[in-house]
This record gives structure tokens, C-alpha cells and sequence, in this order.
């Protein structure tokens, strides 16, 4: 029987998906390894089973974990290649795979991680979708959910209000603020909108595709899409016509058009049905 090493970790991750895919539980959650959702079977498997979770961790304390446990490499690494490239690599896997996103803050504790995966579950179960702002969040029907597609479609709410989250509006800790600092627009308004949107009804893949079609460096004439220019002291600039129209409308307008033509496509059975019993 040869060894692992010698079989490589494409036959390690083709015989872990496999495993993978014979498991069978209700009610019950799964922890993946981290070579996982490498095999995309065996995630399209998973994924049909329930919710995939993802915990978004800082790659610097993942590097500090694998030292602690002196691990120096790991599954689809080869021979020579830093693990740094290996957790970017790892990293773009696992932004096609997940439904959740646990946005992790440096050195948290697996406790405080966990509470997390509840809060975020509960509200899952929980939401009731859209309220208008000119309703009374108490009297809220839980028996009719308003999707995001539906207020999208209908634009203001029947009594003339806006359309708001009918649960409390997710606040960041401080940490997690600290991991949106040093990253694209694109990828800091994905972490930021998906908190805001039931994944049921846009999921965070779908929004990934809007967002980089409508902020790019063909549509704006900055890599920053919206930059921020310090003036004096603590006096800072948000630069907002750098986009077709110079306007600040092109923030919302690149975007809203995809989320809205998403919609009427998801509604097109309903529309159809409709104009034929007319």
C-alpha cells in the first residue's frame, strides 16, 4: 500500500470527499476539515443537506495556530510553495461555498465563534423578512414573510413607508470592522450586505457577481470605487463621482438594476400565471 505522501493530495482530497459524501445526519452539524470544500462534489452534497457555515478567520491567526501545533504543511500544498499562498487559495474556495459567513475577529475564542454560529442560525430561523417603516414592528404578521425579491418589485411599501429589516439591524464589533480595513470596496460591501439579506433570497455568490460587475475598473476611474481623501487633521473627503455619471447615484444605481432584474426573473412563474387568468 503506498503512502499518502506518495499518492499526493489530489488522491487525499478525491478519497476525503468520498468520505464525505456518505455521511448522513439530521439535525446535527457537520464540521469540515479544511481541505473540504476543495472537492466540489462533496460540497455540492453538503451544501443540499442543510446550510454551509463559513468562519471567515484572519489568515495571520491561522498561520499563528499551525505554529503552535508545529505544522508547517498542509493538504494541497507542494513542495516549496508558501502556506500564506496556500490560505489565499484555500481562502477564494471558500467564498463560492458557503450560505453563512462568521466574520471571525483576530484571535477570538472558538467559544465566541460558536455563539456566533447560534446568533446567526436563530436569526435565520427567525426572520420575517421586510417591514415598512411606518408600520409597527410589534403588530409584524410572522405568518407572511416579505422577501427581499417582493419589496424590491413593489419599491415603496403599501402605506407609502421604506422597506426596513424586520428584525434589529446587525451591528459589527469593533474586531470585525478591523477585518473590513484592508480590503476591496467590492469585498467590504459582499461581508457588509450579506449580514443584511436572508441568503434564501440573494444569495451571497449571486451578490458576489452583481458587485464585481457593477464596481470595476471599466465602470469607475478609481481602483478605490469610492476613496476616501484625508483633507487636514482629522478631516477626511468620500469621493463620490468617480463613476459613468459622476454622480453620487451611480453608488446605489450600478447595483440596484442587477438585484432588480434578479427579482423579476425569480418572479417570472408568478407574473406568467397571472396575466394568464387575466
Amino acid at each position: 500500500m503506498l503512502k499518502l505522501k506518495e499518492k499526493g493530495s489530489k488522491y487525499f482530497i478525491e478519497e476525503e470527499g468520498k468520505a464525505l459524501m456518505t455521511v448522513k445526519a439530521e439535525n446535527s452539524i457537520i464540521s469540515l476539515t479544511g481541505s473540504n470544500p476543495l472537492n466540489d462534489q462533496a460540497m455540492r452534497y453538503i451544501a443540499s443537506t442543510g446550510y454551509v457555515i463559513f468562519l471567515d478567520y484572519p489568515a495571520k491567526g491561522i498561520l499563528q495556530r499551525l505554529h503552535k501545533m508545529k505544522i508547517d504543511r498542509i493538504v494541497g500544498q507542494e513542495i516549496g510553495t508558501p502556506l500564506t499562498d496556500i490560505l489565499d487559495h484555500r481562502q477564494i474556495t471558500y467564498e463560492q461555498a458557503y450560505d453563512i459567513r462568521i466574520l471571525c475577529e483576530e484571535n477570538e475564542s472558538p467559544e465566541s465563534v460558536s455563539e456566533k454560529v447560534i446568533v446567526a442560525l436563530k436569526v435565520l430561523e427567525e426572520d420575517q423578512g421586510y417591514v415598512s417603516t411606518r408600520q409597527d414592528k410589534n403588530s409584524v404578521n410572522t405568518q407572511e414573510r416579505t422577501s427581499l425579491g417582493e419589496i424590491l418589485l413593489q419599491g415603496l411599501a403599501p402605506d407609502g413607508g421604506l422597506y426596513v429589516p424586520a428584525l434589529q439591524i446587525p451591528i459589527l464589533s469593533k474586531g470585525e470592522w478591523s477585518r473590513l480595513v484592508n480590503i476591496g470596496y467590492r469585498d467590504r460591501a459582499l461581508r457588509i450586505m450579506e449580514r443584511l439579506m436572508n441568503p434564501c433570497d440573494l444569495h451571497p455568490s449571486k451578490l458576489r457577481i452583481f458587485l464585481e460587475r457593477a464596481y470595476n475598473s471599466e465602470t469607475f476611474d478609481n481602483e478605490k470605487i469610492f476613496p476616501v481623501r484625508h483633507l487636514q487633521d482629522n478631516q477626511f473627503l468620500l469621493e463620490l463621482f468617480h463613476g459613468p455619471t459622476a454622480s453620487f447615484k451611480d453608488a446605489a444605481l450600478q447595483l440596484m438594476p442587477q438585484m432588480f432584474v434578479d427579482a423579476l426573473r425569480n418572479n417570472e412563474p408568478l407574473n406568467n400565471s397571472s396575466r394568464s387568468e387575466k
